[in-house]
């Protein structure tokens, strides 16, 4: 029997793998190896997961617990009230669907499957992506924005635009959301290999690092330093909170000063004051309905908007996305809103829409409590994986294919950061 369980955590353990790496490349599968292939390359880490689901259930391991049975219930709850209210494309229907709950239940699985030594091995993995990720994001932010690199996925061809005619740099990612969710993901791993002497090799800490910080300013990503930002305070609360944490402060600060040695020299590069201006233009220099006091006001707003206005079963399942766009009036576009929490209350009615986005929030919930465990249990890696994850998972738009597939991810990294078997802190 242990040997027949071993079998199974094996392949579903290979399937993960897949999953990630597809997660990764996936971008550049749709922008540089197959652009004619653009639109079902978008889901195409969806039949891993089906693959992944259907070995789960047939050797009797898929997840049975609260949250899948809410899953469930808001799934089917969702498509009566979509088919009710008239929703007559069903691709879109079922992609609002699969968008919304197809997902969930990889999490767990994830969480089951994984132990904390394969998250650590993925964390290894991650650092190392992440060099040539930022070399790549580099020579994307230095070239024109019709350069071969910015090619992007959809009929617009070029990349986002951030400021000073530079565009944000998407690396392997469609757009530059997946660049963000990505070095967010490393900084969690970056600041657990500081925080944990013998968890990663001191020259990939150094490398990863400064790749981190070179990504940040170059990117031209709100989001990205204010995920990181969120990573980072996990990290001083683990340093101010373990009385028995050992600081090694000659790694510790060998690890800096090899960073403000190399950072020191890389801001005679061009490329870098540029990336330096465009960053603080996107803080400081714009107008202020695009400034971030701004648009959290905004946001509150428009979601009360969205509550008074929206029809009692919504307007079906899907309708408020990128996809459901392409085929209504054939561009990309917020056809509903741009605002996550006012296009699931458009989309499903307040009482379904407040519903499913009360159950986002509990599982949000739910992953701190774990995580919170595991580091009164001296296992810091959770929190700082919760600190990654708290933003995609809980306010971020899952019908954004990267968004989605980052969200999960890491959720599931969450949970089996938890398992602890045969390693030392």
């Amino acid at each position: 029997m242990d040997n027949i369980l071993k079998n199974n955590n094996l392949i579903l353990k290979r399937l993960i793998w897949g999953y990630f790496f597809l997660l990764i490349f996936e971008g550049a599968l749709r922008k540089w190896f197959f652009p004619a292939l653009t639109a079902p390359l978008m889901i195409v880490r969806d039949p891993v997961v089906l693959l992944i689901y259907v070995i789960s259930l047939k050797k009797k391991q898929f997840p049975v617990n609260l949250f899948i049975g809410l899953t469930f219930f808001l799934l089917i709850l969702t498509l009566i009230t979509s088919l009710f209210n008239g929703s007559n494309n069903l691709f879109i229907l079922f992609y609002g669907l699969r968008s919304n709950f197809f997902y969930i239940p990889l999490i767990f699985i994830i969480g089951k499957t994984f132990d904390f030594n394969d998250v650590k091995c993925l964390g290894k993995i991650v650092l190392i992506i992440s060099i040539p990720m930022t070399i790549l994001a580099i020579l994307q932010f230095i070239n024109p924005c019709d350069h071969f690199l910015n090619i992007a996925v959809d009929v617009a061809g070029t990349q986002i635009s951030s400021a000073f005619g530079r565009i944000r740099p998407a690396a392997t990612f469609s757009y530059v959301t997946g660049t963000a969710q990505f070095f967010t993901l490393a900084s969690a791993f970056i600041f657990y290999g500081l925080i944990e002497r013998k968890s990663y090799p001191l020259g990939l800490v150094i490398f990863s690092l400064t790749g981190l910080i070179v990504t940040m300013v170059i990117s031209g990503s709100r989001l990205l330093i204010v995920m990181v930002f969120f990573v980072f305070t996990a990290a001083m609360i683990i340093y101010i909170s373990k009385k028995h944490l050992k600081i090694h402060w000659f790694r510790f600060i060998l690890i800096f000063f090899t960073v403000f040695v190399f950072l020191y020299f890389i801001r005679y590069f061009p490329f870098f004051q540029t990336g330096l201006d465009v960053l603080q233009y996107r803080f400081f220099g714009l107008d202020q309905q695009h400034s971030l006091s701004y648009r959290a006001l905004k946001w509150w707003s428009e979601i009360m908007k969205s509550l008074a206005n929206a029809p009692f079963f919504g307007f079906g399942a899907g309708k408020g996305t990128n996809v459901a766009a392409q085929i209504l009036i054939g561009q990309r576009a917020f056809i509903l809103q741009e605002n996550n929490y006012c296009r699931i209350i458009l989309e499903n009615g307040p009482l379904l829409g407040l519903s499913f986005i009360s159950f986002k929030l509990l599982l949000t919930g739910f992953l701190f409590k774990e995580s919170l465990k595991e580091f009164f249990n001296a296992n810091s890696l959770p929190l700082l994986l919760f600190a990654a994850d708290v933003i995609l998972i809980s306010k971020t738009n899952w019908s954004q294919t990267t968004t989605l597939g980052f969200a999960v991810f890491t959720a599931g990294l969450i949970l089996a950061a938890a398992n602890q078997k045969n390693h030392e802190f």
